[in-house]
């Protein structure tokens, strides 16, 4: 980037646009597959020296040529999620550079209208080209250029205008990409095994599937409803049933195989090509075919910097529509709250703040032991109850010590890896709540002292609820809070989960706001809901990082003689838990 700063833009134009095409190749090279060396070769005539030119093939038959791969051959037999991620993050630099190299070659000064061939006129073209392709990582690869680019300059209006009509319409496209060719045919071709074993026990599917190609909602429905539907007058023991059915798992096992692979290049191509228009400010009439594959991208992504790469352009297209009518954004920032207190690990439930004991029993003898602090709807210290478990988890291991896993080779951040121990349920909540989080600090951040006057909705939804729930002399009417309910208890939850979340992230203008409702997070300590109690704590801990002078001052002198108050166990939990949470 420094480099291309400082030299001359006609150069960087005249050296840069023979490479744009091979380059752009090198970056939408599938992880799989090595790198074409001789892309990246000058051809040169050969010389006429025919001893040198034997001398030359002898070295080349001895010399053992080394694979190369996009992100590095180290990490091709890595498991998929870090290759994905070093893949990813490789796709991303590249887009950097080549939308500065965009930046230099729509420069107006060297696209004058006398020019017979303007470089900005070739380079949108070569960007349309794999637009129209159908292949997922060539338009992957020209969405990212796209933002790169467009944040760099907006004003080359002959390439946006060229590319903006087919950026539009990919939004709205549903096509099975280049991609998964291989286990689309495979599917193709077991569907169609499956029926051929079908009409040889007569059953004959002619009427429900008559078609010769399948899609992957007909092949679901094959291997599921219509099998079912068809095969039940068969007995379940013969071999005629087995035999489908050996076939039938076979057949749904790839169908799902297709259909992840699709479901994924499809919710990354839409996802890119939403952030292409965003940057370039070419939102559509209609938003929803551009807000669905940003959201859909916070809540399922698995990739942490697809994720925040949504969340950066989500924030971008709440400032682009604060003045649209009408406004998506309360939608759009209510459903991110929402996510955002999906996982129940993190949001407790005012209901059932831990888990019930048939769920406990599942998991060891601490509970079946009665050694474990003991939390209800209405009692008890989940902080504590949290570090009773984990603390068990590690001493309860039979067996020898095990050893500390491998370093692995690239550095990736903390949450970029799902752990392979939870299940499927629980790797959801995890991935929907971290893609929310990214979202809801990174729109704090990108707003900045203007939080609270450009989105008011997400503003009162933070701290609304936490007004109403303390009387004028800040004390708290346990017995009202209990009549409330159960729904207005975990609104309160979930409102000081986004505050937990968002605090760090807000600027510094905005404290003094926060730290007015300090008083109001002190009468929560005394809510007799037990989440209640725990997420308040957990915020003042937030505020005491953040603001510590102000925190602990207020801390000391208007909880700290609660621990106490023996005469009053809610009020006392509250103090422990919020003096946990700040040390």
């Amino acid at each position: 980037m420094e480099l291309l700063s400082q030299v001359p833009q006609q150069f960087v134009v005249a050296a840069s646009c023979p490479w744009m095409g091979a380059w752009l190749c090198l970056m939408m090279q599938a992880s799989h597959i090595p790198i074409d060396l001789n892309m990246l070769l000058e051809v040169k005539a050969r010389s006429k020296d025919k001893t040198g030119a034997k001398a030359r093939l002898g070295n080349n038959q001895v010399k053992e040529t080394v694979q190369q791969y996009i992100a590095g051959a180290e990490t091709v037999a890595d498991d998929p999620l870090t290759r994905d991620y070093v893949v990813v993050r490789a796709r991303l630099m590249a887009a950097r550079l080549l939308g500065a190299l965009c930046r230099c070659i729509c420069d107006p000064q060297l696209n004058s209208a006398s020019q017979e061939i303007r470089p900005a006129e070739s380079l949108g073209q070569l960007l349309l080209f794999h637009l129209n392709s159908k292949s997922a990582l060539q338009r992957i690869a020209v969405a990212l250029v796209l933002c790169e680019w467009a944040a760099q300059q907006k004003d080359c209006q002959m390439v946006s205008s060229m590319v903006q009509p087919r950026l539009l319409a990919v939004l709205t496209e549903q096509l099975y990409y280049d991609e998964i060719a291989i286990p689309f045919t495979r599917m193709q071709n077991e569907c169609k095994q499956l029926i051929s074993l079908l009409a040889e026990v007569q059953i004959d599917l002619q009427d429900r599937l008559n078609s010769s190609v399948f899609t992957i909602d007909q092949a679901n429905e094959l291997v599921t409803t219509i099998f079912t539907e068809t095969t039940a007058g068969l007995n379940v023991k013969s071999k005629q049933w087995l035999a489908l059915e050996s076939k039938r798992q076979q057949a749904q096992s790839t169908v799902m195989e297709t259909n992840t692979e699709w479901q994924q290049l499809h919710l990354r191509v839409h996802m890119f090509t939403a952030c292409a228009a965003i940057n370039l400010e070419v939102l559509p009439d209609k938003l929803n075919p551009l807000v669905r594959p940003l959201m859909e991208t916070v809540k399922k992504e698995e990739n942490t910097l697809i994720q925040s790469y949504a969340a950066s352009f989500i924030a971008n297209l709440l400032r682009q529509c604060a003045v649209r009518s009408p406004c998506p954004n309360p939608k759009i920032i209510k459903n991110l709250c929402a996510s955002a207190c999906m996982d129940p690990s993190a949001t407790p439930s005012s209901v059932c703040p831990v888990p019930t004991a048939q769920e406990q029993a599942k998991g060891g003898g601490l509970e079946r032991d009665g050694m474990h602090h003991i939390v209800n709807k209405t009692q008890g210290i989940i902080t504590l109850y949290r570090h009773q478990r984990a603390a068990f988890a590690i001493t309860s291991k039979r067996g020898p010590t095990p050893k500390a896993p491998k370093a692995p080779v690239t550095e990736l951040p903390p949450g970029s890896m799902i752990s392979s121990d939870n299940d499927e349920s629980k790797k959801q909540f995890l991935v929907q709540r971290r893609g929310a989080e990214f979202a809801l600090t990174t729109i704090a951040r990108h707003f900045g002292a203007d939080l609270n006057r450009s989105l008011p909705y997400l503003w009162e939804n933070t701290v609304g609820p936490l007004k109403a729930v303390a009387k004028e002399n800040l004390c708290i009417d346990r017995q009202a809070q209990l009549d409330r309910g159960d729904a207005a208890a975990q609104e309160l939850v979930n409102s000081l989960q986004v505050l937990e979340l968002m605090a760090g992230a807000m600027a510094a203008e905005l404290r003094p706001l926060l730290l007015e409702h300090l008083p109001h997070l002190f009468t929560c300590l005394q809510h007799p809901y037990t989440a209640v109690r725990h997420m308040a704590a957990r915020c003042v801990g937030v505020l005491s990082k953040i603001a510590t002078l102000e925190t602990m001052n207020s801390f000391l002198e208007s909880v700290l003689h609660w621990l106490a108050a023996i005469d009053d166990c809610t009020k006392q939990e509250g103090a422990i838990e919020a003096l946990a949470c700040v040390m």
